[in-house]
């Protein structure tokens, strides 16, 4: 048996294991690897496999059982050089599909579907970060008086977003004189990344002439005023309970640092834009993760664009024992749906 034959039963019996301990989540035995796949090699040869895999911290040997877990190290070690990407099923394209084609009216509302659809599909919890305000383009701005001092502002974006901000004015303004800045605020503004404007009208209101000087003061104060790029990420989740039905959570100690992870969205959101900035899909597993509440659990994440932009990420957050070549698959197809969807926006 050469070199290559050995690293190849190595490694075809460390999938199995995986396999086996994703379906069935106890701990596996080599009776059990031997019987399930119809191994042509003893059960002392499979243990022999085991413990070198187990001296290489890809398995862990738990106390009270004969058989073996896979470590983080072993699912990285799996995802890196032996997983393949499932094909999805008719009915699983379909449904990916089929949200994706959905006639909503805003980019939420899809999203928050396509985040539905994702957790239904793979049973797990579906993770999808909205585009960041801050980094999108305006298309216009519209100032609507609802009071003498107060200021209702709606900012549209070329991605479709709205984000609207209430300004309390120290000094009433008239509807006519707020009709003129909404103009000039778009005359100036539009087609401009949104997290660029205070920069530019700082510096237009220091070039500007005494003509202009009163507009761009007003413009700059209303805008700073409404805080439109100051925004938290917007995170959909779906599926949580999906998740909590997992034997690694059913104990209330087990799940309580996950749930709060989940509640204060901020690590998992943090972990999504990680993914848009990077630009591609990623799988971080157990102790990889920097926030406590994550250590048991996996997140399969990749980007998705607006016209060819990364504008956002969608993932799926389960156990370290998921099945990370399915997951990854419908991971992917959503995130090509969610860039598909989010086109018919753009102006």
């Amino acid at each position: 048996m050469t070199i290559t034959d050995v690293e190849s039963r190595r490694n075809k019996i460390l999938e199995f294991i995986i396999q086996t301990y994703v379906e069935t989540a106890e701990p596996v035995g080599s009776h059990e690897v031997c019987r399930r796949f119809h191994l042509r090699v003893s059960p002392a040869t499979v243990r022999n496999v085991m413990g070198a895999l187990e001296d290489d911290e890809l398995l862990s040997h738990p106390h009270t059982s004969a058989g073996r877990i896979p470590t983080a190290r072993g699912y990285r070690y799996y995802v890196d050089l032996l997983m393949t990407p499932q094909t999805l099923s008719d009915a699983e394209l379909r449904a990916m599909a089929a949200f994706s084609h959905r006639a909503v009216e805003d980019p939420m509302t899809l999203l928050q579907e396509a985040a539905r659809v994702l957790a239904v599909l793979t049973g797990q919890t579906a993770l999808v970060l909205a585009p960041r305000l801050r980094q999108c383009t305006l298309r216009r701005i519209d100032l609507i008086l609802v009071a003498p001092r107060r200021v209702l502002g709606l900012i549209l974006t070329r991605d479709g977003m709205l984000q609207q901000a209430y300004l309390e004015l120290d000094d009433p303004v008239e509807a006519d004189e707020l009709a003129r800045l909404s103009r000039f605020l778009n005359e100036q503004l539009s087609g401009q990344v949104l997290c660029e404007i205070e920069t530019r009208l700082q510096q237009a209101l220091m070039d500007a002439t005494n003509a202009f000087s009163y507009l761009y003061k007003q413009a700059h104060e209303l805008w700073v005023l409404g805080g439109f790029v100051e925004t938290a990420p917007i995170l959909f989740v779906e599926g949580v309970s999906h998740l909590l039905i997992q034997p690694e959570f059913r104990q209330a100690d087990q799940h309580q640092l996950l749930l709060e992870a989940l509640e204060l969205r901020q690590p998992v959101a943090a972990l999504l834009e990680d993914t848009m900035i990077k630009g591609r899909r990623r799988v971080v597993i157990g102790v990889e993760h920097a926030w406590p509440g994550l250590i048991r659990c996996s997140v399969v994440s990749a980007p998705y664009r607006i016209g060819g932009r990364l504008a956002g990420a969608v993932g799926v957050l389960g156990p370290t024992r998921m099945d990370y070549g399915r997951v990854t698959s419908i991971v992917d197809q959503t995130s090509d749906e969610i860039s598909r969807a989010m086109g018919r926006f753009l102006s």
